[in-house]
């Protein structure tokens, strides 16, 4: 309780004073080290504190995204995150147990085909449920149809406070990697897949990207 009523003391009062300064000071390399800093303090803290260093680095972003130059400082460090991206996928792919994935190979299979489908269809069920085009929705739906990065890091949260075995992290990380594989295959076939589904409901063309979902007007406010 004491570290989130410090967190929320520093979003809304240290932190934008902070980023305020620097950002009207410092060169845009201080910028860019500024937030660096900031997330490895958030981890840092996070440890601390008993937490999952992830997620302390992730409260420490959502901290520099409620300042008023969040996008600038997005700029800045957006080099950073594909650099820190790849090496997170390197070690998840370095963490898969082959010898386990072998001898569940098709049970690990049909589980990471269920997983695609299943996310697939809710994520794009819920573009469309917005109000966006049956085009948007497929893409986003296997955009989507992975399992994130972030659910392995409440995986291994769970493993360290034991409450799944090493096995079953085992198994969420071949799942991670399984899903990682399938979703980059089917993330080309988006728009076939779309156009293939608007013909068939018989809505004709697909809409255009600009098209966003409609708004009441104002003559039925």
């Amino acid at each position: 309780l004491g570290g989130l009523l410090l967190v929320v003391v520093a979003a809304r009062y240290v932190v934008p004073i902070l980023v305020r300064v620097v950002f009207r000071e410092a060169s845009r390399e201080v910028m860019t080290l500024f937030a660096v800093v900031t997330a490895i303090t958030g981890a840092w803290l996070a440890s601390a504190a008993g937490w999952s260093p992830a997620l302390g680095a992730a409260v420490a972003g959502l901290v520099l995204a409620a300042t008023d130059v969040r996008h600038q400082l997005f700029a800045e460090i957006l080099p950073f995150r594909e650099v820190f991206n790849a090496l997170f996928f390197v070690s998840i792919g370095m963490l898969a147990d082959l010898a386990t994935a072998r001898s569940h190979l098709f049970p690990l299979l049909a589980s990471v085909a269920a997983l695609v489908v299943v996310k697939a269809i809710l994520a794009a069920a819920g573009v469309r449920v917005a109000g966006w085009p049956t085009r948007v929705a497929v893409a986003v739906g296997l955009g989507l149809c992975t399992v994130s990065e972030f659910g392995y890091v409440v995986a291994a949260q769970a493993a360290e406070q034991r409450l799944i075995s090493e096995e079953w992290l085992n198994v969420v990380v071949l799942l991670a990697v399984g899903t990682m594989f399938a979703g980059t295959a089917l993330v080309p076939f988006a728009a076939p897949l779309s156009h293939s589904i608007v013909r068939r409901s018989g809505r004709g063309a697909s809409v255009e990207p600009s098209d966003a979902p409609s708004t009441v007007s104002p003559s039925r406010r």
